[in-house]
């Protein structure tokens, strides 16, 4: 389930529609870590390169409408460290 999320994100990025890829990306990302799955990372970069293009404010309120703060805080913490 979290490839095909992940696939389908490439393909809103693809097609223009950075909010929709931002969703499925986040809901890969939230199956991976969960799993503990080392393709997690890839979602991780997709998000950060995601909240670059719209804005961190952008980033935060789409978020912020699909994950609860408990499933978000964590993937934000990676998507803060990985940069680091």
């Amino acid at each position: 389930m979290a490839s095909n999320y992940s696939q389908l994100g490439i393909l809103g990025q693809e097609k223009g529609d950075l909010i929709e890829a931002i969703g499925l990306h986040l809901r890969a990302a939230v199956l991976r870590a969960q799993l503990k799955i080392p393709q997690l990372a890839f979602d991780i970069q997709q998000l950060q390169a995601l909240r670059d293009k719209v804005g961190h404010d952008e980033f935060a309120e789409q978020a912020a409408q699909i994950l609860t703060s408990d499933q978000l805080l964590p993937i934000l913490d990676l998507m803060n460290n990985a940069e680091a």
